[in-house]
């Protein structure tokens, strides 16, 4: 379980781009900035939140939570860079750590993309789709049916199988099957 909250973590970050929490060595007299180049009230900014009250109660200061949101998170990523060098809390070896794990994380994605469009390809040369959606009409399975195969599915799956990777494998292959059964996707 630590070893899922620490990618995702590593993800979280990773999407925000290189954003750094400027905080003394010790426990810090002055409050911790947090910056986060989002909007408030979207995923990374609550993300944020949650780190910044936890560092609030293990260090005592209270950590302030700042946006600068535009570009792609590229204004608050700039706004943190310049926080970090003027303060002197970035080094090469800080610098160096951060960008490898943004490139790793960065291939993970990438990786996930390239097998999910290969992945698609292969489901629309062997027309396996439309084999399951005319074995599911063939059999006559009901909408009730369906979902409880599918529930079932995704609980077998999600043991194996991280969540990200469960979805690319079984939208493609179940969408068309909810269509054909009627059932309103938007």
């Amino acid at each position: 379980m630590m070893r899922r909250f620490k990618w995702f973590g590593v993800l979280a970050l990773a999407c925000a781009g290189l954003v750094f929490t400027v905080q003394a060595p010790t426990h810090p007299a002055r409050p911790v900035r947090v910056i986060v180049p989002f909007s408030p009230s979207g995923g990374a900014d609550t993300f944020a939140r949650t780190i910044a009250h936890k560092l609030q109660e293990r260090l005592g200061p209270p950590s302030l939570v700042e946006n600068h949101p535009g570009a792609a998170g590229n204004i608050g990523a700039v706004v943190a860079l310049q926080v970090a060098l003027a303060r002197r809390k970035l080094n090469w070896h800080s610098l160096w750590r951060a960008l490898t794990e943004t490139g790793h994380v960065t291939v993970a994605v990438s990786f996930l993309i390239i097998c999910a469009s290969i992945y698609t390809r292969m489901l629309a040369m062997s027309r396996m789709r439309q084999a399951l959606v005319g074995w599911m009409a063939a059999i006559g399975v009901g909408v009730g049916v369906f979902l409880l195969l599918y529930v079932l599915l995704i609980i077998v799956l999600g043991t194996v199988i991280d969540s990200g990777y469960m979805t690319v494998v079984v939208l493609p292959l179940m969408l068309p099957v909810a269509e054909q059964r009627g059932l309103n996707l938007a």
